[in-house]
């Protein structure tokens, strides 16, 4: 794996910080790996994935044999009584980290933006492939007629 460059984002505990000050998890390809947890630094990142096989576990959170942070997004439900923490951090009983992408941030811990519902506060999660909608519903198109998509991994 060939390193780009040392993250332009600022990373606080192995995790990169986006711009609205939540964390930012998406799919990608990690080539770094800062306190054991992933970063993809051809768009700045940390990368992760809802659901997925749980492969190694670094510091009790669950990644896949790629790499990737296994996460659950709770949005605006709470966390489960059974949730285990690790680090401060919110895990299931397989290592799967619980985060937040709708949940104001209430606190931190280790510089970690968390929820009040008790999970890790993380930028808008959009699902690979989402068409993009106007405001009144229609299906956003180029004037070629494609569908402009939203999500996943946009190296193509």
């Amino acid at each position: 794996m060939t390193v780009n460059s040392f993250p332009s984002v600022a990373i606080v505990s192995g995790l990169a910080l986006g711009e609205t000050g939540r964390i930012d998890l998406a799919d990608g390809e990690p080539d770094v790996f800062i306190g054991g947890l992933p970063i993809d630094t051809s768009a700045d990142v940390s990368v992760g994935i809802s659901g997925g096989e749980v492969s190694v576990y670094d510091g009790g959170t669950a990644l896949t044999k790629d790499g990737k942070i296994v996460f659950i997004d709770l949005k605006d439900q709470a966390l489960p009584g059974n949730a285990r923490y690790t680090d401060g951090l919110p895990h299931t009983n397989n290592g799967t980290l619980y985060v937040s992408s709708t949940q104001p941030i209430a606190n931190y811990v280790h510089g970690i933006p968390m929820t009040s519902t008790g999970a890790v506060a993380v930028e808008t999660i959009t699902p690979p492939n989402t068409r993009i909608k106007t405001s009144s519903g229609d299906v956003l198109v180029t004037s070629a007629g494609d569908y402009i998509i939203a999500g996943g991994n946009s190296n193509g």
